[in-house]
């Protein structure tokens, strides 16, 4: 395992507050293999801001920013803003 995806995997245990599962390291295996680190680090900020420390719901995160051929770390933060504005928008 590389340095970077060892870290990957201290991030999320602290982030969710234990061991991951067997399920959920492989789980993180595969996005490792599919998305840049920083496209995961992130997806993870979105779920711990959201209050939804779950893999669905990141990789929810993942394959959305997929289907909008969003690459860099850059791009998922512009994509999130513009969503969470127009979300809170629709809400007033």
């Amino acid at each position: 395992m590389k340095h970077e995806q060892k870290s990957l995997f201290v991030t999320f245990e602290q982030e969710f507050g234990r061991p991951l599962s067997p399920m959920e390291f492989w789980q993180l295996l595969n996005w490792a293999a599919e998305y840049r680190e920083e496209l995961i680090m992130q997806a993870l900020t979105e779920a711990v801001i959201a209050s939804k420390r779950n893999f669905r719901y990141i990789d929810r995160i993942l394959l959305n920013w997929k289907k909008e051929n969003i690459k860099t770390r850059r791009e998922a933060i512009e994509y999130s803003k513009r969503f969470r504005l127009h979300t809170l928008g629709s809400m007033i």
